[in-house]
């Protein structure tokens, strides 16, 4: 349980949402129907990334779906400061929902940033795979949140994510991450079937600068003991190592292009920082 507060925002009017003092965001959700979301967090109190991408996953998601926003860069701006002015300097982590309907409403729900331990980092994540695919991967849409949430409910303690697999045996995505894994020297991580996370596409950016072999496909999950070197990404993770896929141990955690990307993602990230 965590501490909660949130705003919403219409026709740039803000609003004080009230909210229980303690809960999860994503049991909240659902209280607003069906809709898009999107999640970023703070850093260095006042200070995103990519803020711009999220209000274009927003509207592309909505459009997915067949409505379109006609919320403001300024109101989402004005929301968020409002979030950050109540954290007490603290880094937060931010969930954005415009309900279908009321496309000129964005509402705003940010707890403390709680990220994956030093000792994460240092020696990787436990994560099991499930069979299973979001319905349209291109849009980020609040109902995958509440099929998440049951999912996560039913997974033990020592699991930090569950990777999803397609119907052919392809490792896609995390219910909350993007997947990468390494083998032979070249990063696989699917193209297809899974959401354009904004930390992926920066970690993408990342492979490529470093000339590193990339293949945009789904690792197989029959050739699993094949994986050399495995990570996540995602807004509060970063890039964090995995240990273990199911049964399977990845022998190198962290492995030296997980750690490279790590680095080189941590530059790329602080250069491209922008305050609210």
């Amino acid at each position: 349980m965590s501490k909660i507060w949130g705003y919403r925002c219409t026709n740039n009017q803000l609003e004080k949402l009230l909210l229980p003092e303690q809960g999860e965001v994503d049991d909240l959700v659902r209280k607003y129907g069906e809709g898009v979301y999107t999640t970023l967090r703070t850093y260095h109190r006042n200070r995103v990334l990519f803020l711009k991408e999220h209000i274009y996953r927003l509207e592309h998601s909505a459009e997915l779906s067949g409505v379109f926003l006609t919320v403001s860069e300024a109101s989402v701006r004005d929301l968020i400061r409002a979030l950050i002015q109540e954290a007490n300097g603290k880094d937060i982590r931010i969930r954005l929902i415009v309900p279908f309907s009321s496309p000129e409403t964005v509402i705003g729900m940010a707890t403390f940033l709680t990220p994956p331990s030093m000792e994460d980092y240092r020696l990787g994540v436990a994560v099991e795979t499930r069979r299973m695919h979001r319905d349209n991967p291109q849009a980020k849409v609040t109902e995958f949140i509440q099929k998440a949430s049951e999912i996560r409910k039913q997974i033990g303690k020592e699991i930090h994510e569950v990777i999803m697999v397609d119907e052919n045996g392809r490792l896609l995505e995390g219910l909350s991450s993007n997947f990468f894994a390494v083998h032979q020297g070249k990063v696989w991580t699917a193209g297809q079937g899974v959401l354009p996370g904004i930390t992926r596409e920066l970690v993408l950016k990342c492979v490529q600068e470093l000339n590193l072999p990339l293949n945009l496909e789904g690792f197989p999950y029959q050739r699993l003991y094949e994986i050399e070197e495995a990570f996540l990404t995602s807004t509060s993770r970063g890039v964090l190592p995995v240990r273990k896929i199911d049964q399977y141990t990845v022998p190198q955690t962290p492995g030296k292009i997980t750690t490279t990307l790590s680095t080189r993602f941590q530059e790329r990230l602080n250069q491209l920082l922008e305050e609210v």
